[in-house]
């Protein structure tokens, strides 16, 4: 395979909004393991762009389909399928974690309930 070939599959990212072209309707994600890649915004994504966009706690996802080298090096994002933000991503990713192993311990799980439903609320815009 010739290094200037690429493929596409499906993908799901997850990281951060840069900053926004409101021109061309694109926004570049600040991918979690460091990469960047420009993602295509419809109209309806916008208020929450710039809502959650430069804020580090806030996670973007994006699920679509991506263009890949023979390196498997994400080169575009060429359609995206859904746009969503997740609330306090690292907190949240934490208190699951915390919940998992209340249910692995058996009877402590009820203890992480309260935790988790005060969590939701505080998590709301």
């Amino acid at each position: 395979m010739r290094a200037d070939r690429v493929y596409e599959r499906e993908i799901e990212l997850s990281g951060v909004i840069g900053e926004a072209d409101w021109e061309r309707s694109t926004f570049r994600l600040r991918l979690l393991d460091g990469d960047s890649a420009i993602v295509q915004m419809p109209p309806t994504f916008h208020s929450q762009a710039r809502k959650f966009g430069g804020r580090d706690r806030h996670v973007t996802v994006v699920k679509g389909v991506g263009a890949y080298d023979s390196w498997d090096k994400l080169q575009k994002v060429v359609s995206v399928e859904s746009l969503d933000v997740q609330l306090n991503y690292d907190l949240a990713s934490r208190i699951d974690t915390l919940a998992a192993l209340g249910r692995w311990a058996g009877s402590t799980a009820m203890a992480f309930r309260p935790i988790r439903r005060n969590f939701r609320q505080l998590a709301k815009p």
